[in-house]
């Protein structure tokens, strides 16, 4: 009797099938990221539409409650609602102000700008810029946008500080 391949007994049609079906289980098991899988989004258990903030509603969160927390310290949480108010605005200022820095520091080495720490960074720091890029031409490649924020965000403290004396 001769021997017979194991893939001319199977009809041809069902080899591919394995084959495929066998990659698929391969690739999912074997580290590959589910979000990849058209087949995982069937699956998903659908929730209904929760008014949970986005990704870049909770990075404003978090600067705003650290400049709450730093004012807060600053003032050493006494009841003076001018100074804590002064002090919230200049920490949040000052944050974005370095937030603003560190990205024109990290756009000379071209940073991967699909990464979350990136996209966190354009969020947070495009609300600035993008006004002003409208505003202001580039000079060559040279983008002057982020030294005019960072100038703004360090005067906008001390102009609040003085309207608020003046009338309070």
């Amino acid at each position: 009797m001769p021997l017979v391949s194991p893939e001319r007994a199977i009809h041809p049609f069902m080899v591919d099938y394995i084959r495929v079906h066998f990659i698929k289980v391969a690739t999912t098991h074997m580290g590959r990221s589910s979000w990849y899988d058209t087949d995982s989004q069937k699956n998903k258990k659908q929730y209904p539409n929760l008014l949970l903030p986005n990704r870049k509603q909770w990075s404003w969160l978090v600067i705003v409650v650290l400049s709450l927390i730093l004012a807060g310290a600053s003032v050493g949480f006494q009841p003076a609602w001018t100074d804590f108010i002064l002090n919230c605005i200049a920490y949040f200022c000052r944050i974005l102000a370095l937030l603003v820095f560190i990205r024109a520091m990290i756009s000379w080495f071209r940073p991967d700008s699909y990464s979350w720490p990136m996209v966190t960074l354009y969020d947070l720091t495009d609300s600035i810029l993008t006004p002003l890029r409208r505003i202001i031409p580039s000079f060559g490649g040279l983008d002057l946008t982020p030294l005019l924020a960072i100038l703004i965000l360090y005067f906008v403290p001390s102009v609040v500080s003085v309207l608020v004396h003046l009338f309070v």
